[in-house]
């Protein structure tokens, strides 16, 4: 699933952009983003390989949560999507940055998922089917969420900076619940965002949002 996941990256990115409108919208607008993505990852993959040093796997709950939060999944989004929300802060024309957004995730995971199917030589059922699908709900809501967090004001931004903090943290759980075999907890927190994570781009983008 992980090969899986690399494979198709670049083409669900392709196939968004039929979602845009896409008048005066050069191949340079559609790819630079993507290609960012790639580069943020670089340092953010050098930074895991150093932790992983100091930060050990445990097998009790509190010590799955810690470590998996750490494991390129929760931490780094935080410090990610601050760096992006000042990059693309609010303008005066209303600028959408929802393709923007999309293209730099889209190319951060597509790196870290590369290096972890080079590097890695055993691979279980969180690696191979979970984790890529962690990873397309949290592309896919983190980049409405923080396109609306830019474009709102008032008490409503505060709802979505809300959203954007809680995502890793809720999604963290069913890494969790995974590894310690509670399906039916698992399946009541993973049906429901991973619809709501599929919609989030397309309702987004319902009105044909100009790139």
């Amino acid at each position: 699933m992980n090969l899986f996941f690399i494979s198709v990256m670049p083409l669900i990115y392709w196939a968004v952009q039929s979602l845009f409108e896409n008048t005066n919208v050069s191949i340079k607008d559609i790819l630079l983003p993507f290609i960012y993505g790639v580069v943020v990852a670089v340092p953010v993959i050098l930074l895991y390989w150093a932790m992983d040093v100091y930060f050990f796997l445990s097998w009790n709950p509190a010590g799955l949560y810690f470590y998996t939060l750490l494991n390129k999944e929760g931490f780094i989004f935080y410090p990610l999507t601050v760096l992006l929300a000042i990059v693309f802060r609010k303008k005066d024309d209303g600028t959408f940055y929802l393709r923007e957004f999309f293209g730099l995730f889209c190319g951060y995971f597509f790196l870290i998922s590369s290096i972890e199917l080079m590097t890695g030589d055993i691979f279980s059922v969180y690696d191979l089917l979970l984790l890529p699908l962690v990873r397309f709900i949290t592309l896919s809501s983190a980049s409405v969420l923080l396109n609306r967090l830019i474009r709102s004001s008032g008490r409503v931004k505060y709802y979505y900076g809300a959203a954007l903090f809680l995502l890793p943290l809720i999604l963290n759980f069913l890494i969790l619940f995974e590894y310690l075999n509670k399906a039916v907890l698992f399946y009541l927190i993973f049906i429901p965002v991973l619809l709501m994570a599929a919609a989030g781009p397309v309702l987004e983008t319902q009105n044909k949002i100009p790139g």
